[in-house]
């Protein structure tokens, strides 16, 4: 088609140009397609009309080119057609026709489009629409108003609450729009109209689009709001906002909605962060810290308005934005010093919430409330102050932690604690507290009310424990008086109300001298002193909660002795007349004909007097013996035998008789105990879980099911001591059977409560109780009898029996015996071996073992697996402990084991006690007894036989090869064991290499994954050939096949992954040697082909095998294999790939910092070579691999090497010498801007060369001759000390010291590349060093042969020429004695010799 017939088509005024012929975009299409038909300007002609199409049919509804997808792509593959971007030949006429037709209608079109449609009809237009603008935008946004961006941004964020935030092409042309808007609005001169507009027209739309996306980190969102943002905050308004807050416009223009409530706290910092940034907006000036806080704070008030006008179905999210603008208040210290304004609006904000509380103080978001108080406070303690009070007594009715509500009041509370702390007023916060404790009227019956109450955030441990705190702490010496009296004044007052009308009602019941008033009195009434009696004591019990917290912490040492005794008297007083008036009351109620509708109210009232009772008497700061009632023990215990008691009071009675000295007689504790003891035993079998709160223990709902739980609690943890004293042995072993009993029952860890089983487990852990002789010998003793059943079974048919074929009754045992066993096992497990004698220890051991062997013979249940994990973990920390199987019954047991294996499969216990069995036979196979380890490895052989292919027969044979290459060589055994050694090898080789070459072994990579155990069977059946001394591979080529399928797998994640990639890792290397070792090849020429390998790699494959050998080289297993890593991590280095020098730098340094740290790679003679090898490579090769940070270690590394030592390598070493002289040579030539910085470090190792070129005078004594081997290093013998070559190799160091050379690591750009040396940095140092070699020369003990000093001289007239006269002076008259003066004359004399002074 021609050209002239193209564009007449496409420009035909119908659509198909011909009837039935095909429609214009099909035309287009084709012709682009077509790529024989070179249409001249095809490429301008077809975007030309797709753009003029998408312009000119941009308001239709239907059938629109907008929502045909067929024009997008074709505009898409028209642009794209040269290059992903833009060239120079497609903007001559793009440019100019962008510029012809505006895009930025189409844009509005689409996004619109995209507001009304469907999201799902829309994925196949945006993706292709979004490709295109990211190309045509960028050209046409130059020539588009600012107004025309605003327009299309409107468009924008009006589309955002239709489409889904997971389509990222929708936010792609969200980003374009808002960054070309942002850059052309600042470059604006019209930004307040703009501003208005944007306020007025799409404020709502632009909130609802950040709500809407709501992830605050992603690129689209942030860029959204900073949009947003420069335009309502800019300098033309915010000079305006000032003033007058124009900025409260912008609120005032917000609906009341989620997103607009949302958006608040980002508008208020906003509008802070631009103000204290631009601070001269204002024109007669700077603007003042005091103007900045006061404009932010009215824009904090007009926020407060919108947040007012919230609907009560926005009420959550109302105060959460509340909360978020009183953050930002906190956090910018926005409340000045003089703003009454602000003060107030806060006030009243405060205000708002205390009410809000008062009137529903369980509201869902009464925490997000309470965190607005709480923040209040911290901004300004005054602001909540005149609203305390109001709200103690709400916070009461709030439920217990862990209700987030309940955490935030604590919160407060806190807070308040802490204020008047600073101001020294807490008798304040106390009487406010107590305040609202008072008896008030509630809908709620007056039980709920008190364990609502008790249980609520004023009583919480948290706020107890730090008020507490506090006042020992704050309250002065002048306020403990007064706030023991007002405290003991309000109890008082509380008490008195509580016995006027609990003695009321019970002379209007038919007791007392009021007797006839009650046949005069109404139903009515009587209801109605019932209540109030409730009321009564609800409120007495609440004030000596807080009486109980507050009197123990008193700071009474630091009042006079007048003082502590006024304070103890009374106290004295006051708990006599409570706890006999309680007494009192109850015993009253207890004897009336008509007792129980008042008995909770009596048995609280007790029970708060005791409680306050044990906590002053158990306070060591009060120190106060207080005077014993009279008949206290016996009416307790009266009070403790009723039936229906409440079980808080059981539990304050208790805890009074069992642990107050002096209140319990040995009578007296019997009775309380066996009234404990029979409670637990009725209740142990169904105890539920308890809060750790005794308000919770109520009559009905459970309570005295979790009694039990509280009262073990208190026996173990607070009256063990008592128990252990005065328990007879009746009570000891009914005791110990309960602790038995409470292990089984509930083993679910709860957090937010105690079961039997976490009391029980606490106190076993607990050296406490097992310090108790009798306690424990009761436990051990009975733990033995539920044992001892064990003995009458019949072990020889158990050992006959085959796999799981014998019943328990076969043996005489039961379900029932089982389970009595399995008590005795657990509670073992908590028992310190050191507590045990050796005879227990082996009666345990003997039948631990019959009882594995008997259940793993018989059929077992889901029940009877418990016992059977419980025996192997005991048996396990025995052998473990011992260190070896060493008993009687080691073979039949070992025997069992490997014959019973499908027994908890791979279970870490079970192996580890196999393991333990197979080093106890090779130790003793060591020691010349080798029938049976001979009998083992028989076995192990007939195991691959007869199962082939057993997961578990797998694992057994990996650890036998495990343990006996880890421990010991293959000369620790006699030829025998040595045989059955390479018979067991030949046998698993065969198997596993018949299963190998099976095509479906390894035929895609989730088999190498699910046969993991044959992978590491493999690979430490290849370490066992290595330890025997072969040299051939399993499976060569097996290594490359499992390479190629592990890169393809998708579970790379998987931790069994990482354990793949290094059983295929260790097998590659193992198979290179065995190539290097059967070729004969050279090791160079191996190292050649690892470092062509290497440089082949990826930059992650290349880091990843560093890590590997990063790996290695920590392992404690590789022993002898160490230096081969050390060797190969040098290979690799050497190897390194372009680009990678971060990854080498990184690795250097993680590898000598293990050379630093660990001394296998300074001690053993060949680690140590190739240690050194590998930094003297890389300082020579790779010196800018070398870092700063490298230098102390570097360093640290050769002073370890030169260090002296006691014992001598029969082998001398002297190539390490002249490898330290390498390093120290690279350093010095080329990484002389590091040497720089450690001067002193590179004289230390100079000495330390110097020093070791000493030897020992001939004809030494041998203490003299000692002193002098103690002072070499390890790898020089004494009797050959190094020579003239590794004196010349010093000398030629020395010299280096004042060569000139370039540095040649990584420099910045201004740093100069030229040559220097180290001389005159050097010479403060190099006297040093020179006083080194004096004093060698001069040691009494050591000579220096004439051919060493000659092959130093030239090195040592190097240091002279460093030294001016000053410095030669200061060495010769305070570093050297009168020898040393000698021979340091005669070295200057030599130099002064060989100088150069200019002549001739």
């Amino acid at each position: 088609m021609s050209l002239q017939n193209f564009i007449r088509a496409l420009r035909a005024p119908s659509d198909p140009p011909k009837m039935g012929g095909p429609l214009k975009i099909e035309i287009a299409r084709q012709t682009w397609n077509d790529t024989e038909n070179n249409v001249p300007s095809k490429a301008e002609t077809i975007t030309e009309f797709i753009l003029t199409n998408l312009l000119k049919e941009r308001d239709k509804q239907r059938e629109s080119s907008v929502t045909d997808p067929r024009y997008w792509e074709l505009l898409l593959d028209v642009i794209r057609s040269r290059s992903s971007s833009i060239t120079t030949v497609q903007k001559t006429w793009l440019v100019p026709l962008l510029n012809r037709t505006p895009i930025a209608p189409i844009v509005v079109s689409l996004l619109d489009l995209a507001a009304r449609a469907d999201v799902v009809s829309l994925q196949h237009i945006i993706a292709p629409a979004s490709a295109v603008l990211r190309t045509l935008w960028p050209l046409a946004v130059p020539k588009m108003s600012v107004e025309i961006l605003l327009h299309c941004f409107g468009a924008f964020v009006a589309a955002t609450f239709n489409i889904s935030r997971h389509l990222d092409y929708f936010l792609d042309i969200g980003k374009l729009v808002s960054s070309s808007l942002r850059n052309s609005f600042n470059n604006s001169s019209n930004k307040k109209k703009l501003q208005g507009n944007f306020v007025d027209t799409h404020l709502n739309n632009w909130a609802s689009a950040l709500y809407t996306l709501g992830d605050d980190a992603s690129d689209t969102c942030f860029g959204l709001y900073t949009t947003g943002r420069d335009i309502i905050f800019n300098g033309d308004t915010l000079k305006a906002s000032i003033g007058i807050s124009s900025a409260k416009t912008v609120v005032s223009a917000l609906e009341t909605s989620p997103a607009s409530l949302a958006l608040l706290s980002k508008l208020f910092q906003s509008f802070v962060q631009v103000l204290r940034k631009n601070q001269a907006l204002s024109g007669q000036g700077n603007l003042s810290a005091a103007e900045i806080r006061a404009s932010s704070m009215r824009f904090f008030a007009s926020c407060d308005e919108l947040i007012s006008r919230s609907p009560d179905t926005l009420a959550r999210e109302a105060h959460a934005s509340r909360l978020s603008l009183l953050l930002i208040v906190e956090n910018d210290a926005l409340l000045g010093p003089v703003q009454s304004e602000s003060y107030q609006t806060l006030q009243r904000l405060a205000s708002a919430c205390v009410n809000t509380l008062r009137a529903a103080p369980n509201l869902p978001h009464a925490s997000i409330i309470l965190q607005c108080l709480c923040v209040i406070s911290r901004i300004d303690h005054d602001l909540v102050k005149p609203s305390i009070s109001s709200l103690l007594t709400h916070l009461l009715r709030i439920p217990c932690e862990p209700h987030p509500a309940a955490i935030s009041a604590v919160e407060f509370l806190s807070q308040c604690t802490r204020y008047h702390s600073r101001a020294r007023s807490l008798p304040t916060l106390i009487s406010e507290i107590s305040t609202a404790l008072s008896p008030q009227r509630t809908t709620s019956s007056t039980s709920e009310m008190y364990a609502c109450a008790a249980a609520s955030p004023m009583f919480s441990r948290p706020f107890t424990a730090l008020l507490s705190m506090s006042v020992r702490a704050f309250v002065t010496p002048g306020q403990v008086l007064q706030l023991t009296q007002d405290l003991l004044s309000t109890i008082k007052e509380a008490w008195n109300g509580y016995e006027a009308l609990a003695k009321k009602a019970v002379a209007d019941y038919g007791h007392g001298p009021r007797k006839k008033a009650r046949r005069s009195m109404g139903a009515e009434e009587v209801d109605v002193a019932e209540s109030d009696v409730d009321s009564a004591v609800l409120y007495f019990s609440l004030v000596a909660r807080l009486a109980a917290s507050v009197l123990p912490a008193l700071p009474i040492h630091t009042v006079s002795e007048d003082v502590k005794g006024r304070i103890r008297e009374a106290l004295d007083t006051s708990l006599q007349v409570w706890t006999a008036g309680a007494l009192e009351i109850s015993e009253c109620i207890t004897n009336r004909g008509d007792w129980r509708r008042d008995m909770w109210a009596a048995d609280v009232g007790l029970a708060a007097g005791l409680r306050l009772l044990y906590a002053l008497s158990r306070s060591t700061a009060l120190d106060i013996v207080f005077t014993e009632v009279d008949g206290l023990c016996t009416a307790l215990l009266t009070v403790a035998r009723r039936a229906d008691i409440l079980p808080e009071l059981f539990v304050e009675i208790s805890r009074i008789l069992l642990t107050r000295p002096g209140v319990t007689t040995e009578s007296g504790f019997n009775d309380i105990f066996e009234l404990i003891l029979s409670h637990l035993e009725s209740h142990v079998a169904n105890s539920s879980l308890w809060t750790g709160r005794l308000v919770d223990l109520t009559v009905t709902g459970g309570g005295r099911w979790q009694m039990a739980v509280a009262l073990l609690k208190l026996v173990l943890d607070r009256a063990l001591l008592i128990v252990e004293l005065k328990g007879t042995q009746d009570q000891l072993d009914r005791i110990v059977d309960l602790l038995f009993k409470s292990l089984p029952q509930n083993r679910a860890c709860y957090e937010d409560g105690l079961s039997l089983f976490s009391v029980v487990g606490e106190c076993l852990r607990s050296a406490q109780f097992w310090e108790q002789p009798r306690l424990r010998a009761s436990l051990l003793s009975s733990a033995g009898t539920r044992l001892k059943v064990l003995d009458k079974v019949d072990m020889d048919a158990v050992r006959d029996s085959r796999t799981q074929s014998l019943a328990l009754e076969d043996v005489g045992l039961s379900q029932g015996l089982v389970a009595q066993i399995a008590e005795g096992l657990t509670l073992l497990l908590y028992a310190p071996w050191e507590y045990l004698s050796r005879w227990a220890r082996a009666d345990i051991l003997r039948r631990a073992v019959s009882l594995d062997m008997i259940l793993a013979s018989t059929a077992l249940q889901d029940d009877s697996t418990e016992p059977l994990k419980e025996s192997r973990t005991l048996l396990h920390r025995l052998f473990t402990q011992a260190g070896s199987a060493d008993h009687s019954t080691a073979e039949d047991y070992l025997r069992h084991l490997l014959h019973h294996p499908k027994v908890f499969n791979g279970d870490d216990v079970t192996l580890g006690i196999v393991a333990v069995h197979y080093l106890t036979l090779m130790r003793a196979a060591e020691n010349g007894v080798e029938g049976p380890l001979v009998t083992l490895i028989d076995s192990l052989q007939e195991l691959t036989i007869s199962t082939p292919q057993s997961k578990d027969e797998e694992t057994l044979i990996e650890k036998f090869l495990v343990v006996v290459m880890d421990h010991f060589s293959l000369a620790s055994f006699n030829g025998t064991v040595t045989g059955k050694l390479r018979m067991l090898y030949e046998c698993v080789s065969d198997n596993v290499k018949h299963w190998l070459q099976q095509p479906a072994a390894f035929g895609t990579p989730r088999d190498v994954l699910e046969k993991l155990s044959w992978l590491r069977l493999y690979d430490q059946l290849s370490r066992f050939g290595a330890w025997l001394g072969r040299d051939d591979s399993l499976a060569p080529g097996l290594a490359d096949k499992l390479v190629s399928l592990l890169l393809k797998s998708s579970d790379k994640d998987l931790p069994v992954f990482q354990e793949a990639c290094q059983i295929v890792f260790q097998s590659q290397l193992s198979e290179l040697a065995i190539v290097a070792i059967s070729k004969r090849m050279l090791p160079e020429n191996l190292d050649a082909l690892v470092i062509r390998a290497m440089r082949s790699l990826s930059s992650e494959e290349f880091g990843g095998c560093l890590d590997l050998i990063s790996e290695a080289l920590v392992d404690p297993h590789l022993g002898r294999s160490l230096e081969t890593v050390v060797r190969l991590g040098s290979v690799l280095l050497s190897g390194a790939p372009e680009g990678t020098l971060k990854i080498v730098q990184l690795q250097l340094t993680r590898w000598i910092q293990l050379f630093v740290d660990y001394k296998d790679f300074t001690a053993n003679p060949l680690v140590r070579s190739s240690t050194l090898a590998l930094v003297s490579k890389q300082c020579t090769d790779r010196p800018a691999s070398v870092r700063s940070m490298n230098m102390a270690m570097i360093w640290s590394l050769l002073g370890r090497m030169l260090t002296s030592s006691r014992s001598h390598e029969p082998v001398p070493s002297p190539e390490v010498f002249h490898q330290i002289v390498s390093i120290v040579g690279a350093l010095v030539r080329f990484r002389r801007d590091l040497v720089l910085d450690t001067l002193p470090h590179l004289c230390a190792v100079l000495r330390q060369l110097i020093m070791c070129l000493r030897g020992p005078r001939p004809n030494l004594g041998a203490k003299q001759y000692q002193v002098v081997a103690d002072s070499l290093p390890s790898w020089i013998d004494p009797r050959a000390p190094l020579g003239a070559e590794e004196s010349s190799a010093l000398s030629r160091l020395l010299s280096t010291l004042a060569t000139k050379n370039v540095v040649r690591g990584r420099l910045g750009p201004n740093e100069p590349q030229r040559a220097e040396s180290l001389a005159r940095p050097l010479s403060k140092h190099a006297a040093y060093v020179l006083q080194a070699y004096i004093e060698t020369v001069n040691d009494p003990l050591c000579a220096m042969s004439a051919a060493v000093r000659d092959g130093l001289r030239p090195g040592l007239l190097v240091l002279c020429s460093m030294l001016n006269e000053h410095a030669r002076d200061a060495l010769m008259a305070s570093g050297l004695d009168v020898a040393g003066r000698v021979a340091m004359k005669a070295v200057w004399g030599e130099y002064e010799k060989d100088r150069y002074v200019g002549q001739g």
